[in-house]
């Protein structure tokens, strides 16, 4: 990673450059320091001590140690990369894909496909993820390219300074829902929902925690985690049977989307793991979930970073049968 030197920082050291605009973490200080070649100005190495110039160009090294993620050449052709610069990369996960190596999932999942990418192109670099799609769930996986940058971005998720946009289609005609009901049944789990139907906009706001006894599934409790989930209502189907939705996740729990619509009474269509639907014509086999859209600034460079990608084929088959979008607005 280069950095130029601005006029500002001419007579600092690389120690007060460092901790004014890079801010690494004491470990990855100590791993630069000790590194060879880890500091660089203008491709010579230097000491933290060192007195800067304006000009100067400002090397970090922070190559990656070999992983032990094997390379999948063959599912590299599968997946698509919708973004890149120096400092990450986006992806567009196809349904169907787990996003990390887990049991039965050693050499097929993304993780294997990125190392593809890389050592295609020679460079060392590890799987670093800022965010998580479940197996299948389509769309944008981001991507750190060092240690550095997978702290900043990991931070910027952390604070919610990355927007996540989604596209989901639920069961159940939304502009519909019972507010007294809903907030009825939930207070006995610490939240609410709230929804105007002249904005079509709703939030939910209620705890998540793991369902006892289960590795994988969760469920809403007064005792869980803070999570909150906002969305809007895009269209309603023509037989008023499913809701075309935009969600935006405002805190980053496991299976957050799934577990807030299904507890209000409206399961995301095709999701087997907390709803079994009927729902004919069964045009999509898997929970109808997309991460559409990304949105933060670069903790670099400054710039503004907007990441999208277009809906998978069968979530577009689903809408232009069920919605009837090419016919027209079904507005709700």
């Amino acid at each position: 990673m280069n950095y130029i030197i601005k006029p500002d920082y001419a007579g600092a050291t690389v120690k007060e450059f460092l901790n004014n605009e890079v801010r690494p973490s004491n470990r990855l200080l100590t791993l630069l320091k000790n590194r060879e070649n880890g500091i660089l100005v203008n491709n010579k190495k230097v000491t933290v001590r060192y007195i800067l110039s304006s000009g100067d160009v400002l090397s970090l090294n922070y190559e990656d140690e070999a992983t032990n993620i094997t390379p999948n050449d063959s599912l590299l052709k599968s997946v698509e990369v919708i973004y890149e610069d120096d400092y990450m990369i986006a992806f567009n996960k196809p349904y169907g894909i787990p996003s990390h190596p887990s049991v039965n999932h050693y050499d097929d999942t993304l993780a294997n496909a990125v190392m593809s990418y890389f050592k295609n192109k020679n460079q060392a670099i590890n799987f670093r993820s800022v965010n998580r799609l479940d197996k299948n769930t389509s769309g944008i996986i981001l991507i750190a390219k060092n240690k550095m940058i997978s702290a900043k971005l990991n931070n910027l998720i952390k604070s919610g300074e990355i927007k996540k946009v989604y596209k989901a289609v639920v069961i159940g005609n939304i502009d519909c829902c019972a507010k007294d009901k809903i907030n009825r049944e939930f207070k006995s789990a610490g939240g609410i929902i709230c929804y105007d139907r002249n904005s079509k906009s709703g939030e939910i706001t209620v705890p998540i925690k793991r369902e006892k006894e289960s590795i994988i599934k969760r469920v809403c409790s007064i005792d869980g985690d803070y999570a909150r989930t906002e969305f809007k209502v895009l269209q309603i189907s023509g037989d008023k049977k499913l809701s075309y939705l935009e969600v935006y996740p405002q805190t980053g729990r496991t299976h957050q989307i799934r577990v807030h619509f299904y507890s209000i009474g409206y399961p995301l269509l095709g999701d087997d793991l907390y709803f079994i639907d009927n729902i004919e014509p069964n045009i999509i086999k898997r929970h109808a979930l997309h991460a559409s859209s990304l949105g933060f600034i670069n903790p670099v460079t400054g710039n503004n970073i907007n990441i999208s990608c277009e809906l998978c084929e069968d979530m577009q088959s689903l809408l232009d049968c069920l919605f009837n979008l090419e016919g027209g607005n079904n507005n709700a």
